[in-house]
């Protein structure tokens, strides 16, 4: 069973996600991993039966309306290989929302570029990778809208020389099919698409389609030409070397449409894709499927240059 949306609404039937509920007394606490604007995360173990105790992550939300990560996991548990798996969740005693998931046994991928020169054919396959997970978002009419280095962890499988993925922080995801996000939603700025700066009160457009662009997959592309820009060239997006500019001097650029700032010392043909993820304008910006196209010919050794110019339409 999952739960019901009401796309009327910016409401959700909890009916039955209360199947998901968890004894509280039955998770363990340890000790903090991190924080941020809508919580905390610690590290811990839930008692699953007297002889069964999993190693899991706790996120403890500050706000109890924060339940799209909740929602999302209600939704899609076990339907994807790179989602953690979830345990259910849990209220404490000052009402906090307490979600419960699988420790995953990675490092994020800022660590784990930074822990050996990795070649250009494995960035390739970790972006075919993300990709691939966007395109079942879209399928599933939902958007990330939060990709970025540390929410995506890269685990090791040394026997067999081979890396696999999981997606992490459903927290400011988004239904195509509805206007409900979590409240107070908190994006991160070095990759946060153009459109999702745009306030609705001086917004041009008409309240529905502002909604339905932000919560557009077109989001998740810029996104990921951001990861593709920090990964071949080592330079968080909207820096360059010796130069780093805060929150406010990215977002004033934005909102005055600047392009986004390519890194040189990237190949021609990553700067190509980059530049067709972060068009400013969402219905220019390439779509996901051509994008996993593009990415896929580069991981298979071809060029892109001549590919690109039979693609007759990216949007």
């Amino acid at each position: 069973m999952v739960s019901n949306w009401n796309s009327n609404s910016s409401e959700f039937d909890f009916t039955d996600s209360e199947l998901l509920k968890i004894d509280a007394s039955c998770v363990e606490i340890e000790n903090e991993l991190d924080r941020g604007g809508q919580g905390v995360v610690f590290k811990g173990k839930y008692n699953i039966s007297d002889d069964r105790k999993e190693n899991v992550v706790i996120k403890k939300y500050a706000n109890s309306k924060n339940t799209m990560e909740l929602l999302f996991y209600n939704k899609f548990k076990n339907e994807n290989d790179m989602l953690v798996d979830f345990y259910g969740f849990f209220y404490d005693k000052a009402n906090n929302l307490n979600i419960v998931l699988q420790e995953v046994p990675g490092v994020n991928l800022g660590r784990y570029l930074e822990t050996k020169e990795i070649p250009d054919q494995e960035k390739y396959y970790i972006i075919m990778k993300i990709c691939d997970f966007v395109i079942w978002l879209k399928e599933n009419k939902f958007a990330h809208r939060d990709l970025k280095p540390e929410n995506i962890m890269v685990i090791t499988n040394n026997v067999k020389s081979s890396i696999s993925l999981k997606i992490l922080d459903f927290g400011v995801s988004k239904c195509n099919d509805t206007n409900f996000s979590s409240f107070g939603a908190k994006f991160t700025i070095n990759y946060m698409a153009p459109e999702l700066f745009e306030e609705e009160e001086n917004s041009m457009l008409d309240l529905m389609e502002l909604h339905r662009i932000r919560g557009s997959n077109k989001v998740d592309v810029w996104s990921i030409g951001c990861l593709l820009s920090f990964m071949m060239s080592g330079i968080n997006p909207w820096n360059s070397p010796g130069k780093k500019l805060n929150g406010f001097q990215i977002q004033t650029n934005i909102l005055a449409g600047l392009t986004f700032p390519i890194p040189p010392n990237i190949n021609e043909e990553a700067k190509r894709i980059i530049n067709l993820c972060t068009m400013n304008e969402p219905s220019k910006r390439i779509n996901i499927d051509s994008l996993r196209q593009l990415v896929g010919e580069l991981y298979n050794g071809n060029s892109i240059m001549e590919f690109e110019l039979q693609m007759s339409n990216y949007a």
